[in-house]
């Protein structure tokens, strides 16, 4: 696998540990616990990451980075924490009750794979061992499964935690989040892959209709869920900012080294996947950069 910009890991992972540093700056000097979450997260990207190819050895990463943990670049974790967390931050906005929060959670981590992977795969950043036209764009649907019950699993098991220690309970286990929440992804992962070998979904084409199953599941969950009050709390603005970066950062990309020519569509989902992140983004009772309305009107001038 050979990079088309030779700079471009050493670029991602470097611009990645400043983002996160940012991210964990601003949630700690927010006087909460999510900075400390945060890291948590961090933990899980790695187990998630390491166990997977382990287990499954379904794809491997590129050459080009500095930093490794194992077979997998340290940037990797690093931006599952601020997609997770970001996630979660938008979710506790939108006035969902607790338990369908984890399921748009979901959704908002991979709508950020459905505008990346394709991408990042063509760019030499890691590869699925696809065809490049088989999948989503070479992407395995099983990956696009897989990202929303990651999401779900941490979601769930961060926020249980978080209450529990509201009420009382050592802060310690927060270090139980992990281990939690990849048995959960693992068993979801073991059962997605059986019902599509019972559904008789045999080709990667065949397989994007169990996506598009979850994709509908969740989405039915969450307009189900009754949306009571919102919280006045803004989005960090560094975890706002992330998934903008990340939007973006592939679009231009796409652009720069003419994958779009290759590619056509892509360069269609990329940007329809930006308009939904400002959708979803003013959904959740904020502007495109996560800032209030109530603190726009407060804003002096």
């Amino acid at each position: 696998m050979t990079l088309i910009l030779p700079w471009l890991g050493h670029a991602i992972e470097i611009a990645s540990l400043g983002l996160f540093g940012w991210c964990w700056w601003d949630l700690r000097r927010g006087g909460q616990a999510e900075h400390l979450e945060l890291l948590v997260a961090v933990a899980y990207g790695v187990v998630l990451e390491l166990m997977d190819m382990w287990v499954f050895g379904t794809y491997h990463y590129g050459p080009g980075t500095w930093w490794w943990v194992g077979h997998v670049p340290l940037y990797i974790p690093l931006l599952w924490a601020t997609i997770i967390h970001s996630s979660m931050a938008l979710t506790d906005r939108a006035g969902l009750p607790p338990w369908a929060r984890p399921f748009l959670d979901g959704l908002l981590a991979v709508l950020i794979d459905l505008a990346i992977d394709a991408i990042a795969i063509r760019l030499g950043l890691w590869s699925w061992g696809i065809p490049l036209d088989q999948g989503w764009f070479g992407v395995p649907a099983g990956n696009l499964c897989a990202w929303m019950w990651v999401a779900v699993w941490y979601s769930a098991a961060t926020r249980t935690v978080r209450e529990r220690i509201a009420q009382g309970e050592p802060r310690w286990h927060r270090a139980l989040v992990p281990v939690v929440a990849y048995t959960g992804l693992f068993m979801c992962l073991m059962l997605v892959g059986l019902t599509g070998r019972l559904a008789g979904l045999e080709s990667h084409n065949e397989r994007l209709w169990m996506f598009a199953a979850h994709a509908a599941g969740f989405l039915g969950l969450v307009a189900a869920a009754r949306r009571g009050a919102r919280s006045g709390q803004p989005t960090a603005l560094s975890l706002a900012v992330n998934r903008w970066l990340m939007h973006g950062s592939f679009f231009v990309l796409l652009l720069t080294t003419g994958l779009w020519r290759t590619v056509p569509a892509l360069t269609a989902v990329s940007a329809g996947a930006m308009g939904l992140e400002w959708w979803v983004q003013r959904w959740c009772d904020g502007t495109p950069l996560g800032v209030t309305r109530a603190r726009l009107r407060a804003a002096p001038g």
